[in-house]
This record gives C-alpha cells, sequence and structure tokens, in this order.
C-alpha cells in the first residue's frame, strides 16, 4: 500500500478461502520478512465479496490508513478477474471520496476442479447481471483479527 505520509504503512491481510490457515500462514511470512505491522481479517463468509468489504472497512476506520492511495491484490491468476473486479467495486462504494488504485499480482498455482472455474466465471457474469450472491464455502471458517505488535 502506499500512503502520503508514511513510507511504511501496515500490511493488511484480508481473506482465507482456507479457513483462517492461509491468514496465519501469511502472517507468519511477513514477520520472518521483518514486516511487524501487520493486520489481518478473516471474514467467516469466506468469499471475495466479504474479503473486498474487509480491507475497505479497514481503510475506512484505521487512522494509519487513511490516506493510502493504493493497495496491491496478490491472488491466484485463475480468480485474479474476480478478486479485482469485487475489489474495486467495493472500495469505490465505501470509501467513495477516495480514490484508491488496485495494483494486481497474480500468482500463477495449479488450476482447481473445473466446478471451481466455472463458479469464477458464473460469479463474474452474476455480479454484472447485478443478480451476484456468494456461494458457500467449501472450508468451515474461523474468525480472527491480528492486531499490530
Amino acid at each position: 500500500m502506499r500512503n502520503m505520509h508514511s513510507a511504511e504503512p501496515p500490511l493488511v491481510i484480508c481473506g482465507d478461502g482456507n479457513g483462517g490457515k492461509d491468514c496465519m500462514l501469511f502472517l507468519g511470512r511477513a514477520q520472518s520478512a521483518d514486516i511487524h505491522h501487520v493486520i489481518a481479517r478473516h471474514n467467516p463468509l469466506a468469499n471475495s465479496l466479504s474479503d473486498a468489504e474487509s480491507l475497505a472497512l479497514v481503510l475506512l476506520n484505521d487512522k494509519l490508513l487513511k490516506n493510502v492511495l493504493s493497495v496491491h491484490l496478490v491472488t491466484d491468476s485463475w480468480h485474479m478477474r474476480r478478486a479485482a473486479l469485487f475489489l474495486r467495486h467495493v472500495l469505490c462504494n465505501v470509501l467513495s471520496r477516495r480514490l484508491i488504485e488496485v495494483y494486481e499480482y497474480p500468482i500463477e498455482s495449479a488450476l482447481p476442479p473445473r466446478l471451481i472455474l466455472d463458479r469464477e466465471e458464473q460469479g463474474i457474469a452474476d455480479f454484472f447481471a447485478g443478480c451476484y450472491k456468494p456461494k458457500p464455502s467449501v472450508v468451515t471458517p474461523s474468525t480472527f483479527a491480528i492486531s499490530p505488535t
């Protein structure tokens, strides 16, 4: 994230389709890379829209992040199109007075089963048709928030 007044904004981790385990993994990686100001949010709904909403709420409510001008979206390449669409939409709606630039960093990984890829495309189509409804997660998520140390 780029902030107008600070060279070191916190790392914000939102989203996890693995029951909170991915957030813990990324938190550990950040700390081992000597990044100690980390905010992690795992929404029990565990879907792309709730992940985007979690980030928007952090940006809206955290005083250290009130001047953030950009975010870096990191996700699987097969998921980037939907995740970026939802994130831009939510940021525009929730932070209507702030223009936040979204930089995309797709990660190459193994493709998921065809059912998941089909759900990605259907989610995009439903979103543009105005009838998007998140599907239930395939994992039982846990909820936690990690504050900066």
